[in-house]
């Protein structure tokens, strides 16, 4: 069957200089080639933001729909579930972000999703309750603002890159434009990321999709830390620092520390001390059955805890802590194509000739 092109063109109301509640989409279809009446364009239209899309924490009068947009459909066969509930989890902060996820919402709807907007930052844990799929539009700080959520419930997570880097969110705007029918139809691969847990000595835990960092205040001087996995000891560290890194977060900041790169599918913790006072000390990788176990020694500042970027804990009552794999994984939707050294070779330039 041949692809099916169809054209959904916005009707604007008269402008009076008043915001639209809603924009009407145009029932217009231009005919494609067709060998049978079964491949004949159907007609798709919709309003956008329609009934059907709950819009959250954006202001009516900031809802402005997008002038037209064009997708494909086509016959292939489907290989994963279907996407039947999409929530756009939106960092109003990037320029672009509310057109984009409106842009995308239209598209969604025009496929029979039920669909909903949210600028909420980080989004609260039943925030993904009996959502297929989380669409974070931002960049990679916007997609780690839904973990949380994402655990709770279970839901895919896919990430358009608004920023700068888009290590996490690998799709740009234009590609997820162009993308989204076919996912909602099942063709993306879900890839499974391991994600870390800490547990405070009060037993409050937190989870990190990119790692669990233990550092010092600003110009506190070193700090001490003893270091046990499963009740054994590894090692005594005077530094800056220690980074428990997953695979997907060796590329961040345990990379800029010296730490390895991590295949995304590779079940480990990387531990990366920060300017040890040694000579001795790397990298060591951990099973991903290890408890790792982190007590602050006296005399010294007591570390901060920061994970995936922010400050959690900051008190000496809190160690000793627990490190360990999460009983739960980030599931991170990708085009079937990804490559995650193709991300690193193109985000990073790793083994760019140019650089020496």
């Amino acid at each position: 069957m041949a692809a099916v092109v169809g054209v959904l063109a916005v009707v604007a109301a008269a402008d009076n200089g008043m915001p639209h509640k809603h924009a009407t989409l145009d029932r217009t279809v231009f005919d494609a080639p067709a060998t049978s009446s079964a491949d004949k364009p159907l007609i798709l239209a919709n309003d956008l933001p329609s009934h059907r899309t709950k819009v959250i924490h954006i202001p009516a009068s900031h809802i402005r729909p997008p002038t037209v947009y064009a997708f494909l459909k086509s016959s292939e066969a489907i290989t994963m579930q279907t996407i039947q509930t999409i929530t756009f989890a939106v960092n109003t902060t990037k320029p672009g972000a509310e057109e984009a996820a409106r842009y995308l919402a239209g598209i969604a709807e025009c496929e029979g999703v039920r669909t909903t907007i949210s600028s909420e930052y980080p989004l609260q844990p039943d925030a993904l309750k009996g959502q297929d799929l989380c669409c974070a539009i931002g960049g990679d700080g916007t997609l780690l603002g839904v973990l949380d959520a994402a655990l709770e419930s279970g839901s895919a997570v896919l990430g358009v890159n608004m920023g700068k880097l888009g290590f996490l969110a690998t799709f740009t705007a234009e590609e997820a434009a162009r993308d989204l029918p076919q996912l909602i139809q099942g063709h993306y691969e879900i890839a499974e990321r391991s994600v870390l847990k800490c547990t405070t000595r009060a037993g409050e835990t937190i989870s990190g999709l990119n790692d669990v960092v233990l550092k010092e205040t600003d110009g506190s001087g070193l700090i001490r830390l003893q270091v046990s996995s499963n009740g054994n000891p590894v090692s005594e560290y005077h530094c800056d620092g220690l980074i428990f890194s997953t695979p997907t977060g060796s590329t961040a900041y345990n990379l800029s520390a010296g730490g390895p790169i991590i295949g995304p599918k590779v079940s480990a913790i990387a531990m990366t001390p920060i300017c040890p006072h040694t000579l001795g000390n790397r990298s060591v990788i951990f099973d991903n059955s290890s408890r790792i176990s982190v007590t602050h020694l006296e005399p010294g500042p007591c570390p901060r805890i920061t994970i995936d970027g922010r400050v959690r804990f900051a008190s000496a009552d809190n160690f000793p802590i627990e490190i360990a794999v999460a009983e739960r994984s980030f599931r991170l939707m990708q085009h079937p194509d990804h490559s995650h050294f193709a991300i690193v070779r193109d985000k990073l330039r790793w083994g760019d000739p140019t650089i020496r």
